[in-house]
C-alpha cells in the first residue's frame, strides 16, 4: 500500500509543478508585453477539444516524447540530462503556437519526463500511464479554462 501512496505523491507533485509552470510563463509573458502569447485556441466544439486534448493528445504525445526517449536513449546511455533535454525538446516542438508556449512546454516536458523517471523504476507501464494521466488532468483543466473562463 505504501508504493501506491508513494506513486500518488509523485503524481500530485508533479502535476502541482506542471499547473505552476503552466500559470507562471503566461504571466511573464504578459508582464514582458507578449500579451497574446499565449492566446487561446479551440479545435472545434468543447466535446471536440475535450476528446482530443484529453484522450487522444496525452497518448500520443506520451509515447512519442516521454516513452520513446526514455526507453531507447537509456539503452545506449545512462546520461539523464541528455535523455530531459531530448524529450523536453521533442515535447515542446509539437506545441509551436508561440515561441513562449514553446518555452513553456519545453520546461513542462522537463517535469514530464522527470515523472517518467522516477516511475519508471515501478516499470515502464506505470511511468507511461502516470505521466499520461497528469498530461490528461492537466489539458482538461486548460480545455475548462479556455471554453469557460476566457
Amino acid at each position: 500500500m505504501a508504493s501506491k501512496s508513494k506513486n500518488l505523491s509523485y503524481f500530485n507533485l508533479f502535476f502541482s509543478f506542471n499547473e505552476i509552470i503552466g500559470d507562471i510563463f503566461p504571466l511573464l509573458a504578459d508582464y514582458l508585453g507578449y500579451a497574446n502569447a499565449f492566446e487561446s485556441f479551440k479545435l472545434g466544439s468543447f466535446q471536440e477539444d475535450l476528446f482530443v486534448s484529453v484522450s487522444i493528445a496525452p497518448l500520443i504525445e506520451t509515447f512519442l516524447a516521454q516513452y520513446l526517449p526514455f526507453v531507447i536513449l537509456r539503452r545506449y546511455t545512462q546520461d539523464l540530462i541528455l535523455i530531459y533535454v531530448l524529450s523536453a525538446t521533442l515535447f515542446a516542438v509539437g506545441h509551436t503556437y508561440s515561441n513562449w508556449y514553446m518555452i513553456a512546454t519545453f520546461v513542462i516536458g522537463f517535469i514530464f519526463i522527470g515523472l517518467f523517471a522516477v516511475l519508471s523504476k515501478k516499470g515502464k507501464y506505470i511511468a507511461f500511464w502516470g505521466v499520461t494521466g497528469v498530461h490528461a488532468l492537466s489539458n482538461l483543466i486548460a480545455v475548462i479554462y479556455q471554453w469557460y473562463w476566457q
